[in-house]
């Protein structure tokens, strides 16, 4: 009964609020609603394996110029309660009214949500084990309208047909930061930390541990190769070879073409007695 009540009260506190502010905007509106935990699209839509952390479309990110196609994102903790679990963050379908999509992996849209699995590629989620995955969807904005039951169907999850998901549980935001910055919080500030300019003398460091040398992986069916001398890095593959210049950032290399402008985050992890550059997560567009 107490529960009750306070459901009650926070969802007039809620209404009273959003009615007393007609031009609250939709980040503001989530975080009100967000304040009163029995209002939350988890306590709403969860099994006993799924919980739904929050779905939401990014309105800046255009999928296919031209269409009403918004990218969808639905982030859920899966966790092993008696049974090994895989799980990874395509082939899962939304069945909206009529109509069926698909997740899929688009490179680069999930980077600032670091706690959130995003990938091609199975993993296992071992019995006693939780992981957070999210998922993107490209769905018109006609199906996106509020009223409207979303249904999950996907092989690896299972009790998957007792979720409840409804449209009016999608918030739009203005970037994909901006979603970051709601559904994880933590990871988005790490990975900000992690772009952020390295002091001088982990930038010595860094350039004294690369320079004149060169990490090889073979990814995207490609043998890649990339080296360092000076501020200069040279990527070579079957293909040819591309080069530019590099900056140091607390975890990452930026690599950026001199051609194109475009730029190759390269993570790479470094202690006093260690150091380790991922070539492979820097080119694999499958992961992250």
């Amino acid at each position: 009964m107490k529960k009750l009540i306070s459901l009650v009260m926070a969802i007039l506190v809620i209404c009273t609020a959003l009615t007393a502010c007609s031009d609250t905007t939709e980040n503001e509106k989530f975080a009100e609603i967000s304040t009163a935990e029995e209002t939350t699209v988890a306590d709403r839509s969860g099994t006993e394996h799924i919980k739904i952390d929050g779905m939401f479309v990014d309105s800046s990110y255009v999928v296919e110029e031209g269409t009403p196609l918004r990218l969808l994102y639905v982030f859920y903790t899966l966790t092993a309660t008696d049974v090994n679990l895989k799980i990874d963050s395509k082939y899962t379908y939304l069945t909206i009214g009529q109509n069926k999509y698909e997740s899929g992996h688009i490179p680069g849209v999930a980077k600032d949500m670091s706690s959130y699995l995003y990938t091609s590629y199975i993993k296992d989620v071992y019995v006693g084990e939780s992981m957070k995955v999210v998922a993107t969807f490209k769905v018109p904005e006609g199906d996106l309208a509020a009223g409207k039951i979303i249904t999950v169907e996907d092989s690896q999850l299972p009790d998957e047909e007792l979720l409840e998901l409804k449209t009016d549980d999608i918030v739009t935001l203005g970037s994909t930061e901006e979603i970051a910055k709601i559904v994880d919080p933590e990871g988005f500030a790490a990975e900000q930390n992690r772009r952020a300019d390295a002091d001088a003398e982990t930038v010595a460091a860094v350039k004294n541990r690369i320079n004149g040398r060169y990490w090889s992986c073979y990814v995207n069916n490609t043998s890649y190769k990339i080296s360092f001398n000076g501020n200069k890095f040279t990527v070579t593959t079957a293909f040819g070879s591309n080069s530019g210049s590099y900056t140091v950032q607390n975890g990452y290399i930026f690599c950026t073409y001199d051609s194109t402008g475009y730029v190759i985050e390269v993570p790479y992890e470094f202690t006093e007695t260690d150091f380790d550059l991922d070539a492979v997560a820097a080119f694999d567009v499958s992961n992250g």
